[in-house]
């Protein structure tokens, strides 16, 4: 499995769904994303957005959007828990949001299964060291 930086061809989100976030410290609102592509087994990419722990690391948390949301819903989250010290990490459903390829289709559940433990694994190999706390699968409906 291959973690493609966005360098050139990020993913994207619309920009109507990224909407000012009230409450969010100053601090909080000035952590900027980053948006990749995660490289699936079959050939597949999945959009990510991934916001950085502020300070030292507590750990990542991955946290799987509902059905007719995308990444670019959560960017409140994403900020307040890396504020926290989290590494946030948002990916795409396959079909949604920044994954443009086949729109709204993923050809089974074991598929999806398989992208979010793809997802996981890059995750954890693009860690900087590997004493950052846990890896956390959350969800969102």
């Amino acid at each position: 499995m291959e973690v493609e930086p966005a360098i050139v061809t990020s993913p994207t989100w619309p920009s109507q769904a990224i909407f000012p976030v009230p409450g969010l410290t100053e601090e909080e609102a000035s952590i900027v994303p980053r948006a990749w592509w995660c490289s699936i087994s079959d050939g597949y990419r999945v959009g990510v957005l991934s916001w950085p722990a502020v300070g030292e690391s507590r750990g990542d948390v991955v946290i799987l959007h509902g059905v007719q949301s995308h990444a670019g819903w959560y960017h409140g989250v994403g900020r307040r828990l890396a504020g926290l010290g989290y590494s946030v990490h948002f990916p795409d459903r396959r079909g949604s949001g920044a994954n443009r390829e086949a729109r709204g289709h993923a050809g089974s559940a074991g598929r999806l299964v398989d992208d979010v433990c793809e997802v996981l694994q890059a995750v954890r190999e693009g860690r900087r060291r590997a004493d950052e706390g846990p890896v956390v699968l959350g969800g969102i409906s």
